[in-house]
């Protein structure tokens, strides 16, 4: 028996007859490609981030993967799996062993080898629109070259709405054209193509600010980076995809350093800091570590720089992250000092935002009369029409706050009728805006009706609800704190002793501090559902 391997590409017509047996072989699975990184790795484990970037760029080709997994070890970028966090691999990290045989592959090309290099600007994927618009001197060669790259195996094309796409067959293909380019002249394609991305319209209006961040970025753009990397941040948020906005906040401010020290600077690090406080709010609550430093920069940050937006965005955040921290007194303060700004500004956003800041301090601190006259100004300035854009700038809408809250605040003030009008109202108006970070908000934090008045049924339907949404839209922290909101209605579904241990399992996954504070909750509603065996 003889064993023969080739190429997709190599046409064997002599391999023919009733004796030739033909095995296409697969690429790797993505478990499979984790098992040889891990056993080419030795012994100590590699962390899941690195060893997600290898199988992404190994595109499942044994050699290739052992290869790359070789040379991140040699390059001294795997930490031990406890050290956090892991690096990101640099780009262009090519084994000298794989690196030779592909660039003799991209030097057979003849002249499509320049249409490759230019291509790999682009990324993994390219059109052939961007790339005529790139090279508008090759605009007659330039289907023949596309013609031999596929050809070749080099790329792959692909028919999508938008037209024709091209991908190439392997990243490393992609990583060693990319490569065999001069810095100046890749930093010169990078600004061309970032051109011929934003034509006639600006950063802002951009609808690929993160493929613009990343032009700008290697063309040493660095201000119209930044911006196109807030931008991108600010889009996702929009469309709640809390981890990519954490991604694409990040990428900008590892390129604040760059700048020298100016009021655009500035102003930009607060957009940054403020909004990548947000993302990680709104994908593990106000208690991630992770929230209270950029907004104790971006506060630092506004005391000489930024607009009114910006600075009652971080006022805003900073307030509440102190309030949830457990830092009551000092979250009382910020909010009375938020208010006292926002009325000097005469700044009806800022001033609803601040009302809402303060309905929270006051109810956490037993002020329930103070907390219902402001949910009242919150309640009776806030406009539709007007207002109702702002959870898109803040991740909350002030309204529905305050309503969650004053179903709290009215019920425990002896009103339960006004109690029950603020949660209904609060989860409405939430399925009106549509909002999926406010929807499970309402759906979840806004049930004091169902919880006071013993609804148990409508309790653990609406939390549900609240929950399905925060599933489906990545934000884990209301898998954590949804249960304990439904904790008298899951405490008469019974056992209670399972019931009071899974709940109390979840509490340990919240920060001491915060612990301690939802365990009032349960404490309220348990002694009711006891099974009077004193746990």
């Amino acid at each position: 028996m003889v064993l023969i391997t080739h190429r997709d590409d190599y046409k064997a017509d002599w391999l023919s007859g009733p004796a030739i047996r033909r095995i296409t072989l697969q690429k790797l699975a993505a478990h499979e490609c984790e098992q040889m990184v891990a056993a080419v790795a030795g012994s100590d484990l590699v962390p899941r981030r690195i060893t997600s970037q290898i199988v992404e760029r190994t595109d499942g080709v044994p050699l290739f993967v052992e290869e790359f997994t070789r040379a991140v070890v040699d390059a001294g970028a795997v930490p031990r799996a406890a050290e956090s966090p892991a690096p990101k691999l640099p780009e262009t990290l090519v084994p000298a062993s794989i690196h030779d045989s592909l660039m003799e592959r991209l030097d057979r090309l003849g002249p499509a080898k320049r249409v490759a290099q230019i291509a790999s600007v682009f990324g993994r994927r390219f059109d052939y629109s961007g790339i005529f618009n790139v090279l508008p001197d090759q605009s007659q060669t330039l289907p023949k070259a596309l013609r031999a790259l596929e050809r070749a195996g080099i790329v792959y094309r692909t028919k999508e709405p938008q037209g024709e796409v091209f991908t190439f067959k392997h990243a490393m293909i992609q990583e060693v054209a990319y490569s065999s380019l001069l810095m100046e002249e890749r930093r010169e394609l990078h600004a061309r193509v970032a051109s011929w991305l934003l034509q006639d319209t600006s950063i802002e209006e951009s609808s690929q600010p993160a493929v613009l961040g990343y032009h700008y970025a290697r063309a040493s753009n660095v201000p119209e980076a930044i911006e196109a990397w807030l931008q991108a941040g600010k889009s996702a948020l929009r469309r709640s995809a809390t981890k990519e906005a954490v991604a694409h906040l990040r990428e900008g401010l590892s390129l604040i350093s760059k700048m020298p020290a100016s009021p655009r600077r500035f102003e930009a690090e607060i957009g940054l800091q403020s909004n990548l406080a947000m993302a990680y709010t709104a994908n593990a609550g106000w208690s991630d570590p992770n929230v209270y430093g950029p907004y104790s920069r971006a506060l630092e940050l506004c005391a000489s720089h930024g607009t009114i937006r910006e600075k009652a965005t971080v006022l805003w955040g900073s307030t509440i992250a102190k309030l949830v921290n457990c830092e009551l007194t000092k979250g009382l303060e910020h909010a009375e000092n938020f208010v006292q700004r926002a009325e000097e500004w005469r700044n009806d956003e800022a001033a609803l935002m601040a009302y809402t800041a303060a309905v929270i301090a006051n109810f956490f601190l037993g002020r329930l009369q103070q907390a219902s006259e402001l949910a009242a100004l919150v309640s009776a300035r806030y406009n539709p029409r007007e207002h109702g854009k702002l959870v898109q700038i803040y991740q909350h809408d002030p309204l529905i706050v305050s309503l969650v809250y004053s179903g709290h605040i009215e019920w425990l003030l002896g009103r339960p009728c006004r109690a029950r009008e603020c949660c209904m109202t609060a989860r409405q108006h939430a399925n009106e805006i549509g909002h999926p970070f406010m929807v499970a908000f309402a759906s979840i934090l806004g049930v004091a009706d169902h919880w006071y008045e013993g609804d148990l049924a409508e309790n653990l339907a609406s939390v549900k609800r609240g929950l399905k949404v925060a599933d489906e839209y990545g934000y884990p922290m209301y898998r954590v704190i949804g249960p304990l909101w439904a904790t008298a209605a899951l405490a008469a579904r019974g056992p209670a002793p399972d019931v009071l241990e899974q709940l109390c399992g979840l509490l340990d996954k919240l920060p001491p501090r915060t612990s301690a504070f939802r365990c009032r909750s349960i404490e309220f509603c348990w002694p009711r559902n006891s099974d009077g065996s004193g746990r």
